[in-house]
């Protein structure tokens, strides 16, 4: 059955500028289609020869997912995307075959908003262009992150002989709902520059030509897909960072709006869209990129970048950089009072988008959570605009007082923050390095927070150990608590269990060095806990299915998504058949954001779905949610264990 007319008067097919600056037909097409393909086999098989194992997205997967007809949707060009390590590699294989770099690639500084892949063209008679891809429009995640999260579940499909991994449904659905985003939205001014291979010397060339098919490719995933996918979709989104775009791009569509309405997504416009608005400044959109990449170390190298282009970059846009190797030094020296000069503008035009398109909002939190985190849910919600928290900050100015007072002032603790952060290869490290700093100011301090004393250290041990107790821990037990820190809460967990029963493990040696005080306080040598110091959350050193219980408190709180994911793909292998893992973490009801990158505050479907994805049943502890703490917690099984019971 057909799912739908090869075109329509909405989507019919328009003459449109391909790679080459020429008029494109149907038989045109055709020619170019045919060798894209050749070009596409010919290309893949070089990097598997190479090692390199490319992810073909757009385009011809497009073509053969959605379409019974595959010749019914063009395009004018490759699409891969390759891990970041194997970037470079890709580069040189595409160059063995004939493609030459863009001009425009030279262009564009690190910090352009497009500068997630680059374009290559291949001269002749019907020029062929490829873009290799560091990741995708609209994503801010890492691209570590990225490419991790959209070869999950790839599939293979065979072009002009050769086989080639393309993404799964969820992945692919994703990437046309931002597509359409990128295309159907609101306009911009497409990439331009002069073709040394138009048959007229000098003539303009486009290099956005895509899109003439976003439109049907996302009615026809609507029409193809089920609910359950389109979830999937929406949780990639939310784990790459682009899930106002994803939200958007999905309502350009009437049975996407239906679609997102059913998951709760956001109706707002990104910020990202107004700053494609005309007259808007390239600059404000690297600023928005700038503020939307995750973590501190990845910012602070954007900003080097921002100031420090590429010589090829520096000369296209400055005639003095063109003046020889002195020219260029004194284009580099001259480039930080030309970015303070056009500040003022790029932040104006940036605050006004931000005016119209804050952070997108998501649906309220799951039932059953109690009034009391209904009541102070506004406190997880960053809102960017800066009218908006000046407001804030004057009608509650004691929700912000531990943020901007005197123990320790906001600004030292993000200037030691960033120092820190600029040091480390990841968050385990850049984490370690905080509980180094704040362990000088004593052991409850670091575990419980600045405002932390004995007594709080003591009754929040305390808390967790009565919660537990009633909840399905005994004596006879062996559990594993994953931040164990100083022992705050292991004291009553070592004492109660059988000796031998109580496994620790932590990222800090300093912390652990505070344990062992601990259970020489306590007089627990006898139980004979272990404690070990880890770099990861892997736990590949422990043995399988050793541990009825897993305990993580205050863990995930000061996590990012990756190090969660992590966490639990592998808990999985040492948890007992009717074991369990409990966590907490901040819960927030509406955008899910970090503060300095030492708290993170999530929805609890998030997390709840991305237990799912590694086989694992996950519920919210209903009964913890209306205790005193100010963290929620979610209880983690093994589906076959969740569905006995």
């Amino acid at each position: 059955m057909r799912r739908g007319p090869s075109v329509n008067d909405d989507l019919a097919p328009t003459a449109e500028l391909t790679c080459d600056g020429r008029v494109a037909t149907t038989r045109l097409d055709a020619f170019r289609r045919l060798a894209l393909d050749s070009a596409l086999a010919e290309i893949a098989a070089l990097l598997h020869r190479s090692g390199v194992r490319p992810l073909l997205i757009k385009g011809p997967a497009f073509a053969r997912w959605l379409y019974d007809d595959p010749r019914e949707r063009s395009y004018n060009d490759i699409d891969l995307l390759v891990s970041p390590g194997d970037f470079r590699v890709a580069r040189r294989g595409v160059a063995a075959l004939g493609f030459e770099p863009v001009a425009v690639n030279s262009r564009r500084s690190d910090a352009h908003p497009r500068a997630y892949h680059e374009e290559w063209v291949r001269p002749g008679p019907l020029p062929l262009a490829v873009e290799l891809h560091r990741a995708v429009w609209g994503i801010t995640a890492a691209p570590p992150l990225v490419w991790k999260r959209m070869t999950e579940g790839a599939r293979a499909i065979e072009v002009s002989g050769v086989l080639i991994d393309v993404p799964s449904e969820a992945v692919s659905a994703f990437i046309v709902a931002l597509h359409a985003a990128d295309h159907l939205g609101i306009p911009r001014k497409p990439d331009t520059v002069r073709s040394q291979h138009h048959s007229r010397p000098g003539g303009r060339v486009n290099l956005n030509p895509g899109g003439r098919f976003a439109a049907r490719d996302l009615h026809l995933a609507l029409e193809r897909l089920d609910i359950g996918t389109w979830q999937a979709a929406a949780a990639a989104a939310q784990d790459l960072g682009a899930a106002p775009l994803f939200a958007f791009g999905l309502r350009l569509d009437p049975a996407g709006r239906n679609v997102a309405d059913r998951l709760g997504l956001s109706d707002r416009v990104p910020r990202r869209l107004h700053l494609r608005r005309g007259g808007t400044p390239i600059a404000a959109q690297s600023l928005e990129s700038l503020i939307a990449t995750p973590g501190v170390r990845p910012r602070v190298m954007l900003l080097t970048r921002m100031v420090v282009p590429r010589p090829e970059f520096m000369r296209r846009r400055s005639g003095l950089a063109r003046r020889g190797r002195l020219g260029l030094a004194g284009a580099y020296l001259w480039r930080p009072a030309q970015l303070m000069m056009m500040l003022p503008r790029v932040v104006r035009a940036w605050s006004r988008a931000a005016i119209r398109a804050p952070n997108a909002t998501t649906p309220r939190l799951a039932p059953n959570r109690g009034d009391r985190q209904q009541k102070n849910a506004h406190l997880s919600f960053r809102n960017t605009s800066l009218a908006y928290k000046v407001r804030y900050a004057a009608a509650h100015p004691d929700r912000i007082r531990p943020y901007i007072g005197r123990s320790p002032p906001y600004a030292r603790r993000w200037a030691r923050d960033l120092w820190l952060g600029m040091g480390a290869d990841d968050h385990i490290s850049y984490y370690r390095s905080i509980m180094r700093s704040e362990i000088k100011r004593g052991p409850e301090a670091a575990v419980g927070g600045r405002r932390a004393t004995r007594r709080t250290w003591l009754s929040a041990g305390q808390m967790q150990f009565d919660y537990l107790a009633a909840h399905g821990l005994v004596p006879g037990m062996r559990m594993l608590e994953v931040g164990c820190g100083n022992l705050r809460a292991g004291r009553l967990f070592i004492d109660y269990l059988d000796p031998g029963n109580y496994w620790g493990v932590d990222i800090s040696p300093e912390i652990l060095r505070a344990a062992l005080d601990t259970l020489a306080e306590y007089d627990l040598q006898a139980k004979l806990p272990r404690l070990f110091l880890v770099d990861d959350l892997k736990l590949a050193f422990l043995p399988d299915h050793a541990f009825d219980v897993v305990h993580a408190h205050g863990v995930f709180s000061n996590s990012p998504l990756e190090v969660i994911d992590e966490c639990l793909a592998h808990v999985e292998r040492i948890m007992a058949a009717h074991g369990f893992f409990d966590f907490t973490f901040h819960a927030t009801a509406r955008s899910e954001h970090d503060v300095l990158r030492e708290d993170f505050y999530y929805r609890p479907q998030t997390l709840m779905r991305l237990a799912a994805r590694h086989g694992l049943d996950a519920r919210l502890m209903d009964d913890w949610e209306r205790g005193r703490h100010p963290q929620s917690r979610i209880r983690v099984t093994r589906a076959t264990a969740a569905q006995a019971t």
